[in-house]
């Protein structure tokens, strides 16, 4: 069975990136305070818990850094 969190999240924090868990087939962030321009950036024992944890089998999301703009 296919975990893409579990799976890439450590790829895209080596790329630079923040990734963030979303329950598997959707495209709905649950987690609270994590988005926005006043949203948490995550660390790395953070990235690390979820991709271990419960939340690595579900799908993956970008919290993007402040130095970037999306389109």
């Amino acid at each position: 069975m296919s975990e893409p969190y579990r799976d890439s999240a450590r790829m895209y924090w080596d790329a630079g990136w923040y990734p963030l868990p979303i329950p598997a087939r959707t495209k709905k962030l649950v987690l609270k305070g994590w988005t926005g321009h006043d949203g948490a950036i995550p660390s790395y024992a953070d990235m690390d818990a979820w991709a271990t944890g419960p939340e690595g089998s579900g799908n993956i999301a970008l919290r993007l850094p402040h130095t970037v703009i999306g389109i």
